[in-house]
């Protein structure tokens, strides 16, 4: 069996990213499934099993400190020798994963096709990317994104198969668990690991839920820092009859199920969002330190929520987040308003795929 050796991230929104890409590569190298190495293990990484497309997942296992280290170094050497006993068409690295680690794998593997992006000036990745996805500006990303699947955007498509089988059946059961009655939505209030600089405010989501009464409104996200904003949501919240906190509290599958019979989701630029927009669920997706134009949800069909600033998007090419995380004001998602959703959402009972111009 031919085969391409794809570099990834392990989190499930990136991925939602890469998606529309993989079966391009796989024609484009005469290669019939791709072999996965992700740098650690997280819940996102329950789906890609999933997908036809993928013959096998292993993980490095990434660490920094202590006894971890020697043991993440061995499992790295030992990757290394499984990847040159394998003749791969390509190794494929993710420019979500332009680490030292992945780069030396890729140098090192023994593979002449090794496709990439440079987001980053050093030796080190112009040694490990000979084919180069390259146009020599800041919109690289996309630029990979419009290369191996220019369509994505525009053609509307059926849910990815990297979801489970059994999806479409876990809903009404979920429905009764939960206490949840349509219309609802969901609202995505998590961002991924430590990254509390893309929230949109707490009050303001309160002020969605105490405002808009047509809709139930159920809050997915899973980590420290999603519960801590569903806690400050709770709070603030009057209407608590019409609101169900799940974060945390759902498996992926489950989360996905919840998605297919919503109405809308609404949400930061996270892992849920790029998951409803990839399944075509209408998605509201707020962009602040972030950019519309580089990440997956506004890519895969989200609807763009944001506000014109000099300052943004922070969240730079070279994956920098620097700048958004040191940020104490966050005005550029403090600005986006509670009726700016509002007027976005569609009418409650209006046929799934509805949505109005944000």
């Amino acid at each position: 069996m031919k085969k391409i050796l794809y570099l990834g991230p392990s989190g499930i929104g990136d991925w939602c990213f890469i998606y529309p890409s993989l079966k391009a590569l796989l024609n484009k190298y005469g290669a019939e499934k791709i072999d996965l190495i992700v740098p650690y293990q997280n819940p996102g990484n329950q789906l890609l099993p999933h997908n036809p497309l993928i013959n096998s997942i292993r993980y490095l296992n990434r660490q920094y400190r202590g006894f971890g280290t020697i043991s993440y170094l061995f499992r790295g050497l030992r990757l290394l020798r499984e990847i040159r006993q394998t003749r791969y068409q390509a190794v494929v690295i993710s420019f979500l994963s332009n680490q030292p680690d992945m780069l030396l794998l890729a140098r090192l593997s023994g593979c002449r096709k090794r496709v990439g992006i440079h987001t980053q000036p050093g030796w080190l990745q112009k040694s490990a990317i000979n084919l180069p996805v390259d146009t020599g500006d800041e919109q690289n990303r996309l630029t990979l994104h419009q290369l191996y699947a220019p369509e994505a955007q525009h053609k509307p498509a059926q849910p990815p198969p990297f979801m489970p089988a059994n999806i479409t059946h876990n809903g009404s059961e979920l429905l009764h668990k939960h206490n949840i009655t349509s219309p609802y939505i969901i609202l995505g209030i998590g961002g991924g690991r430590d990254a509390q600089w893309r929230f949109w405010p707490a009050s303001h989501y309160a002020e969605l839920i105490n405002t808009d009464t047509r809709f139930q409104w159920v809050m997915l996200g899973g980590g420290d820092d999603d519960q801590q904003q569903a806690r400050e949501i709770e709070s603030q919240v009057t209407a608590k009859d019409r609101m169900i906190n799940l974060v945390d509290k759902t498996s992926m599958s489950d989360a996905l199920a919840l998605m297919t019979q919503a109405e809308a989701v609404v949400g930061n630029d996270s892992g849920i969002t790029n998951l409803s927009a990839i399944m075509k669920v209408p998605t509201l997706c707020f962009y602040g330190p972030t950019s519309a134009m580089l990440t997956g949800p506004a890519l895969n069909g989200a609807t763009v929520l944001e506000c014109k600033l000099s300052c943004r998007p922070c969240f730079d090419n070279s994956m920098n987040a620097n700048s958004a995380i040191n940020c104490p004001e966050r005005v550029c998602l403090k600005q986006i308003t509670v009726q700016q959703v509002i007027n976005a959402l569609p009418p409650s009972g209006t046929p799934k795929g509805a949505m109005n111009n944000a």
